[in-house]
């Protein structure tokens, strides 16, 4: 079990917003669920933080969020000075959107942040679109209309994810209807390419995140007192695969209270956080062998709000 875990990250790290205009940084040690960072933050101009964009060289984070009433930026963290600051801001947007928190494309040399949505449009239904946020003078705020829209019968069932490669391709999983499908987007030349995944979709509470991972789509589902599982989607034909179930409800309650999923592309592992009580039960599932090594710790991480956004995994 030992060589298994060689490489499974050492913390995490989130960011967790208890009212607007106060975000506390925290960095959680995964070996004993020691809190070994913690700072709180009232000078951002009420900055709603919507997700991570990168680390830089000096190891500032870079994100992106909205300021009110209805500003899109950029905004650089720098944790030990504990400061915000604006790097790009006021993305000019000209389209109705709707998103989740997920995971973010930051293109730095054309200064776009690309993500998936739904672009309301001027239609009565709305279209599954990859939303572009652009910061630099010629880069644009546009969606791209990935060729999937509501009709008169069935409508999105929540917000779509997305996944980048690192390369080129961006895939986007989407609910529509009874439906579920994949799309895969190329930047460098536009290209979509579509398919529908075997499994029913419809209206559910899960929350879910979708990664990339050595060639594979990786969905990750938490369902509010049923279960954990973890499926890789194939790109090619729609196949759905669960290779990690957890249904353990009585003990971990899978309550949903946190964001329960944190991904970790240098080790290939996803952390997988739940809180029941005064307890924090972690499972660190690794993608690349399927085993999961398991701890229970006393829960440090507030619960209660929808702001908790998980930034990364790694060493620290």
């Amino acid at each position: 079990m030992k060589s298994i875990f060689a490489q499974q990250p050492e913390a995490i790290q989130y960011f967790n917003s208890p009212t607007l205009g106060i975000i506390n940084y925290t960095v959680l040690r995964l070996s004993d669920g020691a809190t070994i960072y913690n700072v709180s933050n009232t000078d951002n101009q009420q900055y709603n933080l919507w997700g991570y964009l990168s680390t830089d060289y000096s190891g500032n984070i870079v994100t992106i969020g909205n300021l009110p009433p209805n500003k899109v930026n950029v905004v650089v963290y720098n944790p030990q000075a504990n400061e915000y600051s604006l790097q790009y801001g006021n993305a000019n947007i000209q389209f109705g959107y709707s998103l989740g928190l997920q995971s973010f494309v930051w293109n730095q040399k054309y200064s776009v942040v690309s993500t998936a949505g739904i672009d309301f449009g001027t239609d009565v239904y709305s279209t599954l679109a990859i939303l572009n946020f652009g910061f630099g003078k010629t880069s644009q705020s546009t969606p791209v209309d990935l060729g999937i829209s509501e009709n008169a019968t069935a409508r999105f069932n929540g917000n779509p994810l997305g996944a980048y490669d690192g390369s080129n391709y961006y895939y986007i999983f989407y609910n529509l209807g009874s439906q579920l499908g994949l799309v895969r987007y190329s930047f460098a030349d536009s290209s979509i390419q579509a398919v529908e995944i075997d499994a029913v979709g419809g209206p559910n509470s899960a929350t879910q995140s979708l990664y990339y991972y050595n060639g594979q789509v990786i969905l990750a589902t938490l369902t509010p007192k049923w279960g954990v599982t973890i499926a890789t989607i194939a790109p090619e034909s729609g196949d759905f695969a669960i290779i990690y179930k957890d249904g353990n409800y009585q003990k971990k309650s899978f309550s949903g209270l946190v964001q329960p999923f944190v991904f970790d592309s240098n080790t290939g592992t996803i952390t997988i956080l739940n809180v029941n009580g005064l307890n924090l039960f972690v499972d660190i599932f690794s993608l690349s062998t399927l085993q999961v090594k398991s701890s229970v710790f006393t829960n440090t991480i507030p619960i209660g709000t929808l702001r908790t956004i998980s930034v990364s995994a790694g060493q620290f």
